[in-house]
């Protein structure tokens, strides 16, 4: 009995598994064929896988401590960045290499509100590098540009950064120190002796030595009385003969100031000696009357012969001959005188006059009364040559 109820009950399972299997392959059969779903293509990016990285697009990519990330300058005017994590009081680098054509870097970091920039310091030509202490823990951005403004897949370059050994100091010689130097002097003065021996003469024509001596001057002049000067040794001498009182000057100059010194030759004038011999002349038939005015004419000559005459041919040209009254000095005429040797005072009034001839040291007083006179100034032989350029 009881076998038999269990045959039935694996027949009745056996037949409800045979109805499933039935109606699966019933419902397979009516259900259409599945189509594969398209899949969508993602849009490429032009340039490395850091893009885009340029300012605008978002924070930089990372770049990690010591990592080298391989970079292009891709699409056009495309502006590489990058960010490193960094820690106070540690020292850093980051530094670009393997350039490609026309590539030419141009690096910027910007820590802690300080900007560093370098273009061709890297490790090699074009190459870019910086190298900085991070003062406090933070971010380091990185922006990098191609100064040679080319762009494409062929502009490529490493970028590394990471920590980097402090920089050693180079050593330096502490100066030894020195001894402040003193103040600087003052020049001293220059010493100066100038006189004249004797500085008071018997009368005109007589001749003084001018002696000087000056220390510490760079340069020394002497001044003449007719304002020709010349340079000088610092040690010296000079005769002068005056026919007038005269002063002589000795200027110097000198690291210590220039100075001038003076020195004046006393001549007094000329005594008065007989008049000559008046030249006779006729004016209508009578002669000027003393106390008026006349020609007072001036004759200097060489005696060549030593006739004590005047002869044609001794006479002296071009020398200046100087007219002054006695009774008024300021009071000066002055003429030259001719190829004969012969000057004319013409309308000269009676009186006390002095003629010199300084170029010849010769002085003469005459008292002219008012009558045409010559006076001769008979100079010896061979003392001056005929003619006065």
């Amino acid at each position: 009995m009881k076998r038999r109820g269990l045959t039935i009950a694996l027949i009745t399972i056996l037949a409800l598994t045979m109805l499933c299997l039935l109606a699966q392959l019933a419902g397979q059969a009516q259900m259409p064929e599945p189509t594969d779903t398209p899949v969508a293509t993602p849009t490429l990016i032009p340039g490395d896988q850091y893009e885009p990285d340029d300012p605008g697009s978002g924070d930089a990519p990372w770049i990690a401590d010591g990592e080298v990330q391989n970079r292009s300058f891709c699409p056009k005017d495309d502006v590489d960045r990058a960010r490193l994590y960094v820690k106070a009081g540690h020292w850093y680098q980051v530094q670009t290499s393997g350039l490609g054509p026309l590539v030419d870097t141009v690096l910027t970091v910007e820590v802690s509100g300080t900007t560093y920039e370098d273009d061709d310091s890297g490790p090699e030509p074009l190459a870019s590098r910086v190298l900085f202490q991070a003062v406090a823990d933070g971010e380091a951005l990185m922006t990098l540009t191609n100064r040679q403004a080319v762009y494409g897949p062929e502009q490529t370059y490493k970028l590394t950064a990471g920590e980097a050994a402090a920089p050693t100091a180079t050593p330096t010689s502490t100066p030894r120190p020195t001894n402040s130097p003193p103040p600087t002097a003052t020049p001293p003065k220059p010493v100066i002796n100038f006189s004249a021996t004797p500085d008071h003469l018997e009368k005109p024509g007589d001749c003084a030595t001018l002696r000087w001596s000056v220390d510490r001057a760079s340069e020394v002049f002497l001044v003449l009385p007719n304002g020709n000067q010349e340079g000088v040794e610092g040690l010296g001498e000079r005769q002068v003969c005056p026919v007038e009182t005269s002063e002589y000057v000795l200027k110097v100059n000198a690291p210590g100031g220039n100075e001038t010194v003076r020195v004046q030759v006393s001549v007094p004038l000329p005594t008065p000696t007989p008049a000559p011999t008046s030249k006779p002349t006729s004016s209508g038939g009578g002669s000027p009357k003393p106390g008026g005015k006349a020609t007072l004419h001036v004759v200097v000559f060489v005696d060549n012969n030593g006739n004590g005459l005047y002869d044609p041919g001794e006479g002296v040209s071009g020398a200046p001959v100087y007219l002054r009254s006695q009774a008024a000095p300021d009071q000066l005429a002055v003429q030259a005188t001719d190829l004969e040797g012969q000057v004319h005072f013409a309308k000269t009034a009676a009186g006390s006059y002095a003629v010199l001839i300084p170029h010849l040291g010769q002085a003469e007083a005459v008292s002219f009364r008012g009558e045409e006179t010559t006076i001769n100034v008979l100079l010896p032989a061979l003392r001056l040559p005929s003619r006065i350029p």
